[in-house]
């Protein structure tokens, strides 16, 4: 019947048969720890938060909560919480657990600390877990005519999903897939390839989040159409006073490309169809000259892109003689004669120290020396000539 948080004295005396009582003699006084809390209960749990609450009726007491999931070590600590705002301990205000992780299984407890005297001893709510997390950040890459790429983001590590498509609008059933456990942390990016599909069609998938004892729901409905992809990467190398090498990419097999070339504000293209590579050297450009090119991608003979580009590049200057005018860099305009650099098309002399740089790859048709002027090379430097 003592009284929590509270300090006590107490004496003793001796009473014999016969005679005067003894003196008291006081023992050392003694106080209550704070009561246990009681009750202790969850509600609102979702895949990341929960909300806590414990009764406990010790006035103007604080308290300190621990939680951490069961496989864990490490408690994350919640201390100075105070009372209700009556005061009267802690009956009525829940406290609101954010960030945890989806699907694990946490434990918490929690002690009672009075303004004066020893806390008490810790009290153990019931283990809760939290729900499985809903996939986000839902997309699709790489598409063709049949395929394509279904891209989330994961949930944690070791989580598998199911994902289902079919025909947008459609009352078919789903095609179902799962994809088993990968590995990568959370908010890490999964692609999944699909195959099979109909060509210039419209679909419509979701995925979701498979958990034990719960799945997640199925994810909102993304779409995403079948089609001829544009060529991409479009560059132009070795270009020389009167020609190009031009470089695409088109990421299919067995398809076709026409290309088309022409001076920039002409309005007539030069045309080659059904080339069956991604590189195309052109010829008989004009020196000192702007061109643009575009290219378009045949998936079918009767399906196609638009064409991607225009990508441009320019010729250089033709130039007669090509000499070194001072040392320096090969990749400085200013050391040449033609005030450009040289090409593989370009017979050049050599009057001077002239560096090729650290990783640059030079080029000329021909080289010859002045006596005394060198070519010096750097670390990984290369000069190609004509082939």
């Amino acid at each position: 019947g003592l009284l929590p948080n509270t300090t006590y004295q107490w004496r003793i005396k001796t009473i014999c048969d016969s005679g005067n009582p003894s003196e008291y003699v006081n023992g050392t006084n003694f106080t209550t720890i704070c009561p246990q809390s009681s009750w202790l209960e969850t509600r609102n749990l979702s895949s990341t938060t929960v909300n806590v609450l414990w009764h406990c009726d010790q006035q103007y007491a604080t308290f300190e909560l621990h939680y951490k999931p069961t496989n864990s070590s490490t408690w994350i600590v919640i201390s100075d919480i105070d009372s209700d705002s009556d005061g009267f301990g802690r009956n009525n205000e829940w406290i609101g657990l954010t960030e945890l992780l989806p699907n694990t299984t946490y434990q918490w407890r929690v002690k009672t600390v009075c303004a004066s005297g020893s806390p008490s001893a810790y009290i153990s709510g019931t283990n809760f877990t939290t729900l499985c997390a809903a996939p986000t950040g839902l997309g699709t890459g790489n598409t063709t005519l049949t395929t394509t790429n279904l891209i989330w983001l994961s949930v944690s590590a070791g989580i598998s999903y199911q994902i289902r498509y079919r025909v947008q609008g459609s009352n078919t059933t789903w095609t179902t897939q799962t994809v088993n456990a990968p590995t990568p942390t959370p908010n890490s990016t999964i692609i999944h390839p699909i195959s099979g599909l109909t060509a210039q069609t419209s679909y419509e998938w979701q995925v979701r989040t498979l958990c034990s004892p719960l799945n997640t729901a199925f994810s909102s409905l993304n779409i995403f159409t079948t089609n001829c992809p544009l060529p991409t990467n479009l560059t132009t190398t070795d270009i020389t006073s009167t020609g190009a090498k031009l470089n695409w990419n088109v990421g299919m097999s067995g398809v076709t490309t026409d290309l088309q070339w022409r001076l920039t504000g002409s309005n007539t293209w030069t045309t080659v169809n059904n080339l069956t590579t991604s590189l195309y050297t052109i010829s008989g450009l004009n020196p000192g000259a702007v061109y643009e090119w575009q290219v378009k991608l045949f998936c079918t003979p009767s399906i196609s892109t638009a064409y991607a580009g225009p990508s441009n590049f320019s010729t250089p200057t033709a130039c007669a003689n090509m000499f070194s005018v001072k040392d320096g860099p090969w990749n400085d305009p200013t050391v040449w004669s033609c005030n450009r650099l040289p090409t593989n098309t370009d017979i050049v002399l050599i009057k001077h120290i002239v560096t090729v740089p650290t990783g640059y790859t030079a080029q000329a048709q021909q080289i010859t020396y002045a006596q005394g002027p060198t070519v010096k090379f750097l670390q990984a430097a290369q000069l190609n000539f004509l082939d």
